[in-house]
């Protein structure tokens, strides 16, 4: 929950949203989206345990990380069938991330093409297809787009795909500096 405090402290403050560096032209955007908090499919916690102390210290809070439903999902799932693990009765293996990401996508509000953007990197290509594949599941369309070479702007000023499809649902592993930073070239 202090996460959600301090991020909220953030965006509601022109000042430390400075700070940040982030550009003015994007913080309508960025409010809009905290207020709403439409969807956002997943995160992770990173920790530390110091065992002489007992202590455990959180570290951050990524929702943008490549491996972290691939390692969580897939390979959890498959060593719990390795072992015999019941995929009903299992909570703590890869079946329950499997169906919680297909319950994220249908209550994401989403819907029609999602387009599912990554770097080059094939340990991100893997994650988004596996992503994909539980949006696919649920009845949304998955477009897999590689850097932003897919996307250009139609006459209206709308981002579009090759397909000519607007850009309206994206999940993403690139980090909001390479995504600004690309916008900003693409303009130029």
């Amino acid at each position: 929950a202090i996460f959600m405090e301090a991020t909220a402290q953030v965006i509601e403050s022109d000042e430390k949203l400075r700070l940040f560096a982030i550009p003015e032209e994007f913080w309508p955007r960025i409010r809009h989206s905290w207020k709403y908090q439409q969807t956002y499919i997943s995160g992770r916690f990173d920790f530390a345990f110091n065992n002489e102390t007992g202590e455990v210290k959180c570290f951050e809070y990524n929702a943008d990380s490549a491996s972290t439903l691939l390692e969580c999902g897939l390979i959890q799932q498959k060593w719990a069938e390795s072992v015999g693990l019941d995929k009903q009765d299992t909570r703590g293996s890869g079946f329950a991330v499997e169906r919680n990401l297909k319950m994220a996508w249908a209550n994401s509000g989403a819907t029609g093409r999602v387009h599912f953007c990554v770097d080059e990197e094939r340990e991100e290509q893997y994650t988004a297809l596996y992503c994909m594949q539980a949006a696919e599941a649920v009845g949304l369309e998955g477009k897999l787009c590689i850097l932003f070479d897919e996307f250009r702007f139609d006459d209206n000023g709308h981002v579009v795909d090759s397909d000519g499809v607007r850009v309206r649902n994206v999940w993403k592993t690139w980090m909001w500096e390479s995504a600004i930073t690309d916008y900003y070239a693409a303009r130029e």
